[in-house]
């Protein structure tokens, strides 16, 4: 299990991990709009819905994520407490989330067995003695220095532009899809004296 919590699977861990696999709390994403579309009752199938990941112990994936929902997607994953899963419906995988813990057709009787799967895995899985830390690279922030003339020349350290001999200024990046790339900028506004 992926979003497994640290601890030794003792026997109040067990009952723990036992009570929280029989109360799943999805949040989903893109929306339970999609699963009503292709005829799905998330609630029927054995899970709450809420309304925000800080609640949630499962995230639910319903259908194709395109790369910038994912990016969101991994942020709210991110935000839920541990033990957390992943369960993707009609989902292809992502490189912005871990695998999903169980994967479905989107199809009213293939959720309700993926439901109580992870029901089950969530209870037997719950604590663990080895956990690995979720960090979305779109959270990943990193100083990079620019020369204000020659955009081209970026260090990761301060000094000077080596072609005018200017000094580099920061500028934040943050990852995306593998590459640091520049963050949105700080607007400045010269407003100057009147004239």
């Amino acid at each position: 299990m992926t979003g497994a919590r640290l601890g030794q699977p003792t026997i109040v861990h067990r009952l723990v991990g036992s009570a929280i696999g029989r109360d799943l709390r999805a949040f989903i994403v893109p929306g339970r709009e999609i699963a009503d579309l292709a005829g799905v009752d998330i609630e029927r199938a054995g899970m709450r819905i809420v309304s925000t990941p800080r609640h949630a112990n499962v995230l639910l994936l319903v259908g194709s994520l395109p790369d910038g929902l994912a990016a969101a997607a991994a942020v709210s994953y991110a935000q839920m407490p541990r033990p957390r899963v992943i369960l993707a419906l009609g989902s292809d995988p992502s490189p912005f989330l871990p695998e999903a813990d169980i994967t479905a057709r989107l199809e009213p009787d293939a959720v309700a067995s993926a439901v109580a799967l992870l029901g089950r895995r969530l209870a037997d899985g719950a604590f663990s003695t080895e956990v690995a830390d979720f960090a979305p690279g779109v959270l990943q922030v990193e100083t990079q220095y620019v020369c204000p003339m020659h955009p081209e020349v970026v260090q990761s350290e301060p000094g000077s532009c080596p072609i005018c001999g200017m000094d580099l200024i920061p500028r934040e990046a943050v990852e995306h899809g593998g590459q640091m790339v520049q963050a949105q900028p700080a607007t400045h506004h010269d407003h100057g004296a009147p004239a």
